[in-house]
């Protein structure tokens, strides 16, 4: 119920291509291989360069660019959104179709399901460390709040007045459910 393999690049960034082709490469035969990712340009232009030189020997690659975070981008540029948390979702449901034996293609088809419907937000109370200084990758004042963070602890996309819980959760779950009917059809809100 979960991957065969994992690629980690250094902190904060993505793996290099050679890992992400020796890791598959490693993992055996298979009707095919499939990439599952955060879609950050680093791991976007690393992974697709592992893919091509796969797919130069002959293996069959296909890629999810896990795109959940909603701050990251409008509706309207959902495959331009950063992942965060939704990956873990995608990750065990295409490895469930994978381990129930459904083809490549019904797997793919899994994968692109969940990763469409999935959504997060995330709301911080201080900025991530950098790993070089040990520093605050960025200043917050005190009685703020950083919303819209990346999963690298970068800055978000707005700012607002600290909340407790009882009141920011119910604004989240809202903005996140704004955010997902409003790339459903008709019939998908039924």
């Amino acid at each position: 119920g979960m991957a065969d393999g994992a690629i980690a690049g250094a902190v904060f960034a993505a793996p290099n291509p050679l890992s992400i082709q020796t890791t598959a490469e490693a993992l055996g035969q298979a009707e095919g291989i499939v990439y599952i990712y955060g879609n950050y340009s680093g791991d976007v232009l690393n992974f697709d360069f592992a893919a091509e030189e796969l797919e130069n020997e002959g293996k069959n690659v296909v890629q999810i660019r896990v795109h959940d975070d909603i701050f990251s981008a409008p509706v309207d540029r959902i495959e331009a959104r950063r992942g965060t948390a939704g990956d873990i979702f995608v990750f065990k449901c295409v490895s469930g179709a994978a381990d129930r034996g459904l083809s490549l293609e019904e797997v793919l088809r899994v994968g692109e399901k969940v990763n469409a419907r999935v959504r997060s937000i995330g709301v911080a109370l201080g900025a991530a460390s950098s790993i070089d200084t040990g520093e605050p990758m960025f200043d917050l004042p005190i009685g703020s709040i950083e919303i819209g963070m990346g999963l690298h602890g970068e800055i978000g996309v707005s700012r607002a007045d600290f909340e407790p819980a009882e009141t920011l959760v119910p604004k989240m779950i809202e903005l996140l459910m704004q955010d997902y009917f409003a790339t459903r059809t008709p019939l998908e809100r039924m």
